[in-house]
């Protein structure tokens, strides 16, 4: 719905600019992972040919110049000569930042001006469920297999108090999202599935960024209980 988000190329550019890789390396250390798309270790549910898009400076102009963001203010930003190549993107814990300020540096290598915008968490699930943000840095919880209507149907567009925060309304996917949600062959949906993942990395409206596969525990090698016996205070008769 937000006027230049709306170019494919613009999405496209931006998917490119974001060094997520780097990221991981410096900030995280290594211990996080690339999630690789929507519904990323869902089985036969997820689409293991999707490959989210690199940092790539070369192919961010690409997309960039043909969306009329071709030419660079003094600051390094891009400009159409009317508007900077300039994107809030909102998020709700101060821990992420560190993440952020990566990409948003790194991103500047590409003319992609990136407007952290720190809220509470109440603040951000108003601002993000009344659509009134422009990217989203988020995460939502899932069950055991993959929903799509709620998120990427056109019924749940441009409407407030939805989960469809890209506010997508494309035909196709919602010719597939609805024969998912009413399929009753599981081969049928998870072969729907891997469809609806391929449109939603094509359409580029969702970047996927990391993911933790994994649970890490502590624990010694042998316990030892100990107890303290308290006396109690010797009685005095009167």
């Amino acid at each position: 719905a937000h006027p230049l988000l709306a170019d494919k190329n613009i999405r496209l550019g931006f998917a490119h600019s974001l060094n997520v890789a780097l990221m991981l390396k410096t900030v995280l250390r290594g211990d996080y992972e690339r999630l690789t798309s929507y519904a990323d270790g869902f089985g036969e549910y997820s689409n293991p040919n999707i490959v989210p898009y690199p940092f790539d400076l070369a192919t961010a102009d690409k997309y960039f110049s043909q969306a009329g963001f071709s030419k660079r203010g003094p600051d390094g930003i891009r400009t159409d000569g009317k508007q900077r190549l300039s994107f809030s993107v909102t998020y709700s814990q101060s821990e992420h930042t560190e993440r952020l300020v990566v990409i948003k540096q790194e991103a500047k290598k590409a003319g992609l001006e990136i407007v952290l915008q720190l809220l509470d968490g109440a603040s951000t699930y108003k601002n993000v469920i009344e659509k009134k943000h422009e990217i989203a840095f988020m995460g939502f919880g899932g069950g055991i297999n993959p929903q799509y209507w709620g998120s990427w149907h056109s019924d749940n567009a441009n409407k407030p108090q939805t989960n469809n925060i890209t506010n997508t309304n494309d035909p196709l996917m919602d010719e597939l999202t609805t024969a998912y949600k009413f399929g009753t062959s599981t081969q049928q949906r998870q072969q729907l599935s891997k469809q609806i993942l391929q449109l939603i990395h094509d359409n580029a409206a969702f970047i996927p960024m990391y993911k933790v596969p994994y649970v890490r525990h502590a624990y010694w090698k042998w316990m030892k209980l100990s107890l303290i016996h308290i006396s109690e205070p010797t009685r005095q008769e009167a």
